[in-house]
């Protein structure tokens, strides 16, 4: 009812009931209010407090308050990927940016391009999700340690390495067996080797060790 619309206390109560937010149930419920209610900080910090999970909260809500770092902390320490939604300024702001990545490393995705090529920022996304790797500048994904241990978190992230790291012999040798698939896997990055190592037969015993169908192909 249009009544409603403007009715803080109405939107206050919804908002403490709340436990989950998502496109179908609190994305229906955004759409009610008026922009007074979207631009209230006081009900941001509500629907933060009691949800346990969301996602596509921010975006409903006006500039103001996406740029408010109380709220997009908050916010992201949940669900990183909010991290989209926040204001320019604060996807430059560094507590901010570790925030989400500590949540989900794949935000790094929607962080100001001046992190792509910071080491911790880095160390942090591909910690908590290998394949964040691929958002880095090749400076990153060239760098050992930093595929180390974004193949220790998830082996298909060595699809986004530097070249040079997939030619590289010792390099690929020394990184977990996972690589190659096995336990159950249907999947091994053996095809994202140089094609001069997927001749070599170290790492081919290597790779068959993990993966008998590869010495069918």
């Amino acid at each position: 009812p249009k009544e409603l619309k403007d009715n803080l206390d109405f939107f206050m109560k919804i908002a403490n009931s709340m436990t989950h937010f998502s496109w179908d149930t609190g994305g229906a419920f955004m759409s009610l209010a008026s922009e007074n209610i979207l631009n209230n900080e006081n009900f941001a910090k509500a629907i933060i407090q009691n949800c346990e999970k969301f996602n596509t909260f921010l975006q409903h809500f006006s500039e103001e308050v996406c740029n408010n770092k109380e709220i997009v902390l908050s916010a992201v320490e949940k669900d990183g990927s909010e991290l989209k939604n926040a204001s320019e300024s604060l996807k430059k702001d560094r507590e901010v940016v570790v925030a989400a990545l500590k949540n989900s490393g794949t935000a790094v995705e929607y962080a100001n391009k001046l992190f792509f090529s910071d080491i911790e920022i880095a160390r942090i996304a591909v910690t908590n999700s290998g394949i964040a790797l691929q958002y880095f500048t090749q400076k990153i994904k060239k760098d050992k340690d930093i595929v180390r241990m974004a193949v220790s978190n998830n082996p298909y992230s060595l699809e986004f390495a530097e070249k040079d790291l997939l030619s590289n012999k010792d390099f690929i040798l020394s990184l977990p067996s996972t690589i190659f698939g096995g336990n159950g896997s249907n999947f091994s990055c053996f095809s994202f080797l140089d094609d001069n190592l997927k001749k070599d037969r170290d790492i081919v015993i290597k790779a068959i060790a993990k993966d008998c169908k590869l010495y069918e192909d």
